[in-house]
């Protein structure tokens, strides 16, 4: 399981290095670059782009949304292909992300992070504890009503 994690992995973050523009015709000619197998290909392009409506020619095109759902998914793959903790500092180096940001979306995922101090160098840490507790939601009832 973690190393289908881990070479999945591999496949979003060439997938996230590509053009934020593709063209329908160029998509083959895209994915023999990027060496994903054309069934991976079809399916990122499903997940994480969304077709672009003020192109002439038919193409798709990565939000800023669907963006963030590769960063996320890229993240949770990580988080398997490593046991749910680890230094993420060469993925967000590889994601093109600042380490605060990375660390930032892994804190939207319910992942603690933190520093560890290695002589003048500080060394990231994040991990996932399982089960995830989320904060309980709190009702209040009106004045006077019991």
């Amino acid at each position: 399981r973690r190393i289908v994690a881990a070479i999945y992995l591999g496949f979003c973050v060439k997938f996230h290095a590509l053009p934020k523009k593709l063209a329908e015709k160029d998509f083959e000619a895209v994915r023999k670059a990027a060496g994903i197998p054309s069934v991976i290909f079809e399916r990122l392009l499903r997940d994480f782009t969304v077709p672009d409506t003020t192109a002439k020619t038919k193409r798709v095109m990565k939000s800023k949304f669907t963006v963030d759902r590769l960063i996320n998914y890229a993240l949770v793959l990580w988080l398997t292909a490593n046991s749910f903790s680890g230094n993420p500092e060469a993925l967000a180096t590889t994601l093109g992300l600042g380490i605060q940001r990375c660390l930032l979306y892994f804190k939207y995922l319910g992942c603690s992070t933190g520093t560890v101090r290695r002589g003048a160098k500080a060394e990231f840490k994040v991990s996932l504890l399982a089960p995830l507790v989320f904060p309980s939601h709190v009702r209040r009832t009106k004045a006077g009503k019991k």
